[in-house]
């Protein structure tokens, strides 16, 4: 597996080097990566696996650009199906093949990560995202639709790292006394929705995220219950306690610290996050 880790290395290494050079960069494009598992016995009885079925795909990564994806997968003759079941066989796959690529999607991690920081880090619209793709050294060509979806999964990637997380961020907060429970949203003209932001303003965890249709208090009502509750604080307490006071030239936001103390001000305790 080291080998064909330093082989891909390698490939990813000279396609950034020569990425201005387009005779050299044609030359290692629309590769073909062949990758089977990496044990060639089985886990049970240790006899030698046979191929079973291999898979072929067309697949696009920044790093690797379109290449064709053939991954092998094999069993045990002697230890074929599951005890349970006759019909389900216990293969082998690659696991390098799915750290490139999840199963069943053609567009690698890689390209997500990209997609999804140039989305929402840079706010860049999606046919933004396209020209880029395109003009890039990976010469990517991807509809629309295909880009937002992507985007789209790199949102369900982040919100699965940030709940296995949470243990983490519940205890840095308790270890800090508490949280400073700042909220505010933000929309794009003609949207119709609002993206709310829930954050610990002293440490700055993200508590909470999700579309809202305004920023009023009866709609945002369960979402900061679920942040009080969660997070700590006396779960006794009505949550009308957190509301925003609107004046005609400033608004104050109310912080509801873990012990269920408040304290109104004019800028949050770290205004430079949002």
């Amino acid at each position: 597996m080291t080998l064909r880790k330093n082989a891909l290395a390698l490939l990813r290494h000279l396609r950034y080097k020569f990425r201005d050079d387009q005779n050299i960069l044609s030359s290692i494009s629309n590769l073909v990566i062949r990758l089977y598992p990496e044990k060639s016995s089985c886990l049970i009885c240790k006899q030698k696996t046979h191929l079973l079925k291999t898979d072929r795909k067309t697949c696009y990564s920044l790093n690797f650009g379109k290449f064709t994806l053939i991954s092998g997968s094999t069993f045990c003759n002697t230890h074929k199906y599951f005890s349970n079941t006759r019909n389900q066989i216990i293969r082998y796959e690659s696991n390098m093949a799915a750290m490139i690529v999840e199963k069943g999607y053609r567009v690698a991690f890689d390209l997500v990560v990209e997609v999804g920081r140039i989305r929402y880090d840079d706010h860049r619209q999606l046919h933004e995202i396209q020209a880029y793709l395109k003009c890039s050294p990976a010469k990517i060509e991807l509809p629309l639709s295909t880009i937002g979806m992507i985007s789209k999964r790199f949102l369900d990637f982040c919100r699965l790292l940030h709940q296995s997380r949470e243990s983490d961020i519940l205890e840095d907060i308790h270890t800090n006394g508490g949280y400073f429970l700042h909220f505010d949203g933000s929309t794009e003209q003609k949207c119709g929705q609002c993206s709310l932001l829930l954050m610990d303003s002293r440490s700055g965890h993200i508590l909470e995220c999700l579309m809202v249709e305004s920023e009023k208090y009866d709609t945002i009502k369960d979402a900061l219950e679920k942040v009080y509750l969660k997070y700590g604080g006396n779960s006794g307490k009505k949550i009308s306690q957190i509301h925003r006071i609107e004046t005609s030239h400033k608004m104050k936001r109310t912080y509801l610290c873990a012990k269920g103390k408040k304290k109104q001000t004019n800028s949050p305790p770290c205004s430079g996050q949002r």
